[in-house]
C-alpha cells in the first residue's frame, strides 16, 4: 500500500517533457522570469504563487531533496538564503508589497513537486489564506524552515 503511494506522489512530481529534471533545463524556468544568477544558483518567480510574492532559489547543481544534504552543503544552503532575503526584499519594495513575516523553507519529501531543492521565499498575505499552512512546520514532517534546516547541517 505505502509504495503504491509513494511511486503515486514520484509521478507527480514535475518533470520537462524529455523527462529530465525541469529545474535544470534553465530555458524552462526563464518562462518564469529569471531574477539573479551566479555560478552557484538561480532565482526566479514561482510558476504557481501561493502568495503576494512567491519566488524560488535552486542550485544549479542538482540536488534532489533536504535528505541528500550534509554538512557539506551548509555554505550552499547559506547562499541560496543569501540570495533569497536580497531578491525577495528588492521585488517587495518594487512591487509595494510588505517585507514584514518573509517566509524561507523547504517542502520535504514526498511533499516537494520538483525533485531538485528548491527554497520557497514568500512574502505573505497566502493566497488564498489556507496556504499558509503548506509553508509552516507542523508534526508532518512537509516542510522545514531555512533555519532549521542550517542548524540540522551545522551539527
Amino acid at each position: 500500500m505505502f509504495t503504491r503511494w509513494k511511486k503515486k506522489l514520484f509521478e507527480m512530481t514535475i518533470k520537462s517533457p524529455n523527462g529530465e529534471c525541469v529545474f535544470c533545463d534553465l530555458s524552462q524556468i526563464k518562462t518564469s522570469g529569471i531574477l539573479y544568477e551566479d555560478e552557484r544558483v538561480v532565482a526566479f518567480r514561482d510558476r504557481r504563487p501561493r502568495a503576494a510574492l512567491h519566488l524560488l532559489v535552486i542550485p544549479k547543481e542538482h540536488i534532489v531533496n533536504t535528505s541528500a544534504l550534509n554538512c557539506s552543503h551548509f555554505e550552499l544552503v547559506e547562499h541560496m538564503l543569501t540570495v533569497g532575503k536580497r531578491v525577495l526584499q528588492e521585488e517587495c519594495v518594487a512591487n509595494q508589497i510588505s517585507s514584514k513575516n518573509l517566509v524561507f523553507g523547504f517542502h520535504q519529501y514526498p511533499f516537494t513537486s520538483v525533485d531538485h531543492l528548491h527554497l520557497h521565499c514568500i512574502a505573505p498575505p497566502f493566497m488564498p489564506f489556507y496556504n499558509r499552512l503548506r509553508y509552516r512546520a507542523t508534526w508532518f514532517s512537509n516542510y522545514i524552515s531555512i533555519e532549521t534546516l542550517l542548524e540540522q547541517l551545522k551539527s
